[in-house]
């Protein structure tokens, strides 16, 4: 028979895959706000940008401006673009 010292404790291993599993979530949800903040930045600066250049920012052109914000930025004429 072993002794109670011996035996592991159910309640501690619970407590550890508790903290870990916290722990996890507060990493993920810190990381998905700071995502979320720099998709509105970059979100942000597409509409300022869209709007000097006389475009109404829906999302169709958001996402264009996204891709050639990548690529090296827009034309000085978005109508040259053709």
């Amino acid at each position: 028979m072993s002794s109670p010292a011996s035996r592991p404790n159910p309640l501690s291993f619970l407590v550890t895959i508790y903290g870990l599993i916290s722990g996890a979530d507060t990493a993920l949800l810190s990381h998905e706000s700071q995502q979320r903040m720099t998709e509105n930045d970059l979100r942000r600066e597409a509409r300022i940008d869209l709007a000097r250049r006389g475009l109404v920012a829906t999302e169709s052109q958001i996402m264009k401006w996204k891709d050639e914000h990548k690529r090296g930025g827009f034309p000085a004429n978005p109508q040259a673009r053709g």
